[in-house]
């Protein structure tokens, strides 16, 4: 079973516990929601995500900067050897 996102505000959790007839009752609302709450993996799931694409990026300068430097020398190269 997947988790969906929730955002329960102050409100709705007073909402759905007012409807409650003792303490016991809320705690207990208040509880499954906070529960929810922390069993929503969403958010690691995006940090995760997040952490890869910038190590694909640095992999990505890394390359091109090193690429760079050869295909500039290449370059530089060709052109010496095509003056007079």
């Amino acid at each position: 079973m997947q988790n969906h996102p929730v955002a329960v505000s102050t409100e709705a959790t007073d909402a759905i516990a007012s409807g409650c007839e003792s303490r016991n009752n809320r705690a207990m609302v208040e509880h499954m929601i906070f529960s929810r709450i922390l069993r929503d993996e969403g958010g690691v799931t995006a940090i995760e995500y997040g952490l890869i694409s910038s190590l694909v990026v640095v992999a990505i300068i890394a390359v091109m900067q090193t690429l760079g430097t050869k295909v500039a020398t290449g370059l530089f190269g060709l052109t010496a050897a095509m003056m007079p």
